[in-house]
């Protein structure tokens, strides 16, 4: 019997030891943790609860009475210091600011010293609670707690209580699956129930303080078979203001799969639900996968039906050593990006106008110095009818020359990028074209099925130059229609061979020819502005038909696939 009693009270000190020797090894560990204040935290609270447990372990093994005593006190006042490193850790970990409070501190200190005072003078006043010898179920040291100990213990359960709900609150909050990290918290606070039961009498167990056994099944569990995710949970309690910022912010893991996302992405990337949270960015945003990896660093997205621009910035996230994934930043430089995109499209303008000047001007002068010497040739021969028709050559010269630079002057006019648009009838727009330009020699057919979004002046000089190109490629008809995405233009005019039809919107190149070579150019310069495309259709061979795309259409009825009418 009594080597039975003796393996019992050895079982109960040694479950201390063990508790003491667990919670140093963790503490070991945890100064692997990257984040200051965390590992701060949880060494303290382990270092303090494994001497907890070891002073519980000597107060059984203690020989004599005096000495068992003595440990009780002991026991008492680091267990309530325990109940400020736990609040501590709570408080770091969950990304709060309250250990850093200096009232709380100082209150903290107020309270730790003042409740201290009253357990290590209770020899004097008895007040706080009374020491007995026991036999059962083996010699040791017993107490009879006063109203005023349970009310001390009661305010340490409540504050503990505390720190749970933070950390409790933190698990619910984030995107983590923190079931694993939820079982070992909540098996800290376990060993608290038999330390109750104990003191109150009503069970099995000892009047003993349990709780650093609690806090050592935590801290191994969590810091060697759920270190990922408390490290992972850690990091998202510190950054949980990520949803208040207005950037978004995508988190991937070590393996490039997307983990937590803020609200800011959430509204730049609707067609990612959080069902695919683990799913790798590649197959999620490719876009995004191909920034991050090129030079490349701007993505485009569209947002309301508006084109908006964004820089991605890639911060690696690590733990000590460990590379645990990275941290997508977006910064909207959708102002920067439009005015980069005009001054490029300007500059290509320019080069533009100075070659389409350069070639007409030397067309010109070539011309004119060729017929001024046949017309003097001719002068001198006394050949009068030869004279008038070079000056007359050289007269349409120079009045090409003059359409060309009312050309140019149009485009240096409209050629801004255009930032205010309206809602335009291509038929009102034809109409009005109609009663300010004579037109007898087109007939011009327009699809009245939709409006789309322009520049009203501008859209009118596109439509302009379309019509005055019709009329020198030899067409009677001109038909515009909507189709999908934009608008078509066509005529029964002379068609361009296939071969030919990509510098048909290039300055300089004379095709079809030089009296029709600079207009088009300037149809795709007057595009361009809104941000659309010009292309093409070399599939029509009955006169020219080319596409406008990329145009907003408000409005739209049935229409041929092809853009035919």
């Amino acid at each position: 019997m009594v080597a039975g009693l003796s393996l019992l009270r050895l079982g109960y000190a040694g479950a201390f030891g063990v508790a003491a020797v667990c919670c140093v090894i963790a503490a070991l560990r945890a100064r692997r943790i990257n984040h200051c204040d965390t590992r701060r935290g949880l060494v303290g609270l382990l270092v303090i609860s494994s001497g907890w447990a070891l002073v519980q372990g000597l107060r059984l093994l203690a020989p004599w009475r005096e000495l068992r005593v003595g440990l009780v006190y002991l026991g008492l006042i680091v267990g309530l210091a325990s109940v400020g490193a736990w609040l501590y850790f709570c408080s770091v970990y969950t990304g709060r600011s309250y250990h850093r409070n200096p009232v709380y501190r100082r209150l903290a200190l107020g309270v730790f010293l003042t409740i201290s005072t009253v357990k290590i003078t209770n020899p004097i006043h008895g007040l706080y609670l009374s020491v007995k010898p026991l036999a059962e179920p083996f010699p040791h040291v017993g107490i009879t707690p006063s109203p005023l100990h349970w009310g001390v213990a009661g305010l340490a359960y409540v504050l503990a209580a505390i720190g749970f709900y933070m950390l409790f609150q933190l698990f619910n909050g984030t995107r983590y699956d923190t079931t694993r990290l939820g079982v070992l918290v909540s098996l800290a606070g376990v060993p608290a129930i038999a330390t109750i039961v104990g003191y109150a009498g009503l069970g099995p167990f000892i009047q003993m303080d349990y709780e650093p056994i609690g806090v050592a099944v935590f801290a191994i569990g969590t810091l060697y078979f759920a270190e990922d995710t408390f490290q992972s949970v850690r990091h998202h309690g510190r950054i949980q203001v990520l949803d208040d910022l207005d950037e978004p912010v995508l988190l991937l893991d070590a393996t490039d799969r997307l983990r937590d996302y803020n609200a800011a992405a959430e509204m730049l990337f609707p067609a990612v639900p959080r069902s695919l949270l683990g799913t790798q960015l590649n197959d999620l945003v490719p876009e995004v996968a191909s920034a991050i990896e090129g030079d490349q660093q701007t993505i485009e997205r569209t947002i309301n039906e508006e084109t908006r621009y964004f820089t991605v910035t890639d911060e690696t996230v690590s733990l000590g050593p460990h590379e645990i994934g990275r941290t997508l930043i977006f910064a909207e430089v959708t102002e920067i990006e439009r005015h980069r995109k005009e001054l490029a499209r300007r500059e290509e303008q320019l080069d533009d106008f100075a070659e389409a000047l350069t070639h007409e001007l030397r067309n010109a002068v070539t011309i004119v110095e060729g017929h001024l010497s046949l017309a003097k040739t001719a002068l001198d021969n006394d050949q009068p009818s030869t004279v008038r028709e070079r000056f007359e050559t050289v007269q349409s010269t120079t009045e090409r020359m003059n359409r060309v630079i009312t050309d140019l002057s149009t485009l240096a006019q409209h050629g801004g990028l255009v930032t205010k648009t309206a809602t335009c009838d291509l038929g009102d727009v034809m109409d009005s074209i109609r009663t300010q330009r004579k037109l007898s020699e087109l007939t011009i057919s327009v699809g009245r099925n939709g409006t789309i979004e322009a520049d009203r002046p501008r859209l009118t000089r596109l439509f302009i130059q379309a019509l005055k190109f019709a009329s020198k490629n030899n067409a009677t008809l001109v038909r515009v229609a909507l189709i999908e995405n934009g608008f078509v233009i066509e005529d029964d005019g002379e068609s361009v061979p296939a071969d030919r039809t990509d510098s048909l919107f290039d300055y300089g190149e004379a095709v079809p020819d030089a009296e029709r070579g600079g207009i088009l150019p300037t149809v795709q310069t007057l595009a361009r502005v809104h941000g659309w495309t010009v292309s093409v259709d070399t599939a029509y061979e009955d006169g020219l038909r080319y596409r406008i795309t990329d145009v907003t259409v408000k409005r739209e009825r049935t229409h041929s696939a092809d853009g035919s009418l």
